[in-house]
């Protein structure tokens, strides 16, 4: 539903589901690059650069990030 938000609806709503997911969890990597592929679509650099600021101070174990 947050990737339907950022394609066809307010990107902002988007952003914001995409907040509940990864709080709630943060060690799933494979949402964290959905995530991240979201809003490289939206051309905010400032955000993203935060973003995979986040993702990277994460505490991950080599076979997770795989």
């Amino acid at each position: 539903f947050a990737q339907l938000e950022y394609k066809l609806g307010d990107s902002e709503r988007g952003k914001t589901i995409f907040e509940g997911i990864v709080d709630s969890h943060p060690k799933r990597w494979d949402l964290w690059s959905i995530y991240l592929d979201m809003e490289a679509t939206q051309g905010d650099i400032a955000s993203l650069r935060n973003l995979f600021d986040r993702v990277l101070a994460l505490k991950m174990t080599s076979h997770k990030a795989k």
